[in-house]
């Protein structure tokens, strides 16, 4: 059972959507205002590379190292700037995407007795492996409840099915209606979820991708207005406040082409000082504190936890 304050939440998840179905005219691009911590990452001329996945109200960050030789693990950066790396059992490729502030991970790693990628819960020493249908499965965010969320592939990208995990192990599935993939990237405490999805190429040859909000058993697609530009939501807080990147496709090359918020029915662009890419990961529970990587054009690469206003 969930306390009256997850009821809450799902009250407003229902009055978000209803903002969200009053469609463009709503929507306003402005710069947030926003205060940012950046740390470094990785430099130009490191052997390296480092992403930032998920982060909660304790300013704790995970995410993943690449170390060299194949070895990545996941990496765990707490407030006072103490670092630890986790490598599942048996496994390599190990990557975190989101933590509650209970202090639980979830993430992925490949498993190589299965010979594939599965999700993976962390409790301090305590791991739990999770798989759905014997494919490829990656979970990407958990709330206060210790329900989880992420996706498994069932056939070539992007063909995703979505799920809900909850804490007793049972899931739910999360497939956007008539989608030809959904992917579900992170869930508050009053269980609303926020994702991508794509439609089948009858609808859609190029496989855009659009961002979807699902609460309260309602579904939203929420869109960068700019429809050249693919959309990827990767957080939701208890207040409601989504967080996302836009990609444009060129040469067959994916780029981030700027990180954003919506909140009360608006868009606001958000770029780390002085750095021409900024992408955004994940976003705390309850203080909106948002977790991120800048990249300039050197090639060296920053971290970032931002507040916006």
């Amino acid at each position: 059972m969930q306390s009256s304050s997850a009821v809450s939440s799902r009250c407003r998840t229902a009055l978000l959507l209803f903002v969200l179905a009053l469609g463009p005219m709503l929507y306003a691009q402005t710069p947030a205002s926003c205060a940012f911590t950046i740390f470094q990452l990785d430099t130009s001329a490191s052997n390296t590379s480092t992403s930032i996945g998920g982060i909660n109200d304790f300013r704790t960050l995970v995410g993943s190292r690449f170390l060299g030789g194949g070895n990545v693990r996941g990496l765990i950066q707490f407030s006072g700037s103490g670092i630890s790396y986790f490598s599942a059992p048996n496994g390599g490729d190990t990557r975190l995407t989101g933590r509650n502030n209970s202090g639980i991970s979830t993430g992925s790693y490949f498993n190589i007795g299965a010979g594939r990628f599965q999700g993976l819960l962390l409790d301090g020493s305590q791991f739990i492996s999770v798989s759905r249908s014997n494919s490829p499965t990656f979970l990407n965010g958990i709330n206060k409840w210790n329900s989880s969320v992420g996706a498994y592939a069932f056939g070539s990208y992007p063909k995703f099915h979505g799920f809900k995990r909850y804490s007793n192990g049972r899931f739910l599935a999360i497939d956007y209606p008539g989608a030809l993939g959904t992917s579900s990237a992170a869930i508050n405490d009053g269980g609303t979820i926020v994702g991508s999805y794509f439609l089948p190429s009858q609808q859609d040859p190029f496989y855009t991708q659009h961002g979807f909000i699902y609460g309260n058993g309602q579904w939203a697609t929420l869109d960068y207005p700019d429809k050249k530009l693919w959309t990827s939501l990767e957080g939701v807080s208890n207040d409601g406040t989504i967080i996302g990147n836009t990609i444009a496709i060129k040469s067959g090359i994916q780029m981030i082409q700027s990180a954003f918020l919506y909140k009360h029915g608006r868009f606001e662009t958000i770029s780390a000082p002085n750095q021409p890419f900024t992408q955004v990961t994940g976003i705390s529970s309850n203080l909106d504190l948002i977790a991120g990587l800048a990249l300039d054009f050197s090639g060296a690469t920053e971290g970032f936890i931002a507040t916006c206003h």
